[in-house]
């Protein structure tokens, strides 16, 4: 179902302008990330960011080419299924369990939930961590959430 998502909320796109930028992928000449910069095969956008000088380029689910012939939808898990670590946006009460990605490599999740406290003035997320079951503690450790 997560590869199948073709409509991001407004919740995701907002947290998308949060952590990057918006680029065109074609004629893109800066760090790729194994996407197609020349024949738009895998997508038209993408979200980038430079961190502590170091270029990020995000590959987004939904941003990615969706084929509805393709239940397995093998050109986003291409990209998706070969990252070490992800990022998930959480929508909704269900936990995020890791065993329910099928991967080689993926290893490591950030769990992003948006809070909806009416008392802050501005938007905050909540950040859980998980991991496969093969993956040691490491630090940061992050405080146990309130």
């Amino acid at each position: 179902e997560m590869f199948n998502n073709v409509d991001p909320s407004d919740d995701f796109l907002e947290f998308l302008e949060f952590v990057g930028e918006r680029i065109t992928l074609n004629g893109w000449t800066g760090y790729s990330g194994g996407l197609d910069t020349k024949r738009d095969s895998t997508g038209i956008e993408s979200i980038y960011c430079k961190h502590r000088g170091v270029d990020v380029m995000f590959h987004v689910s939904t941003m990615l080419p969706f084929s509805a012939d393709d239940e397995q939808q093998v050109e986003r898990k291409r990209h998706l299924g070969n990252d070490v670590a992800m990022i998930i946006f959480k929508e909704g009460n269900t936990p995020f369990d890791p065993r329910i990605i099928r991967s080689q490599f993926n290893s490591i999740y950030a769990i992003i939930s948006k809070e909806n406290d009416p008392t802050y003035s501005t938007t905050h997320y909540r950040l859980n961590m998980a991991s496969k079951e093969y993956i040691s503690n490491f630090p940061p450790n992050l405080p146990l959430p309130p």
